[in-house]
């Protein structure tokens, strides 16, 4: 599985970043999804904006989305790469049972 995060879109006010446009993309063999939207930020630690990376910005975004140890853009990017990889149920077939436990 490969995950990829860019940023398309980056909005400052004299020189702290306050919005970014975010785009995430997580592709297995011959699929793809994608998610983007836009995150805003209370304040970016004072790093002047001449100096930050597209690494360090993502790493905001990232640590931004995360919920209970777990990144959420990321977590439905596999749910929807999960639903268009696994087999499409036959409605005329019986439903199999699938316990998570």
């Amino acid at each position: 599985m490969i995950l990829k995060w860019s940023i398309t879109e980056m909005n400052a006010i004299e020189g702290v970043v306050k919005s970014v446009k975010y785009h995430a993309e997580m592709s297995e063999n011959d699929k793809t999804v994608a998610s983007e939207g836009y995150w805003y930020f209370d304040e970016n630690g004072g790093n002047p904006v001449e100096s930050l990376t597209e690494e360090t910005v993502i790493e905001w975004v990232r640590q931004a989305t995360m919920k209970d140890g777990k990144n959420m853009v990321e977590a439905r990017l596999l749910e929807q790469l999960q639903a268009i990889t696994e087999p499409v149920s036959l409605p005329w077939k019986p439903a199999k049972f699938k316990l998570d436990l």
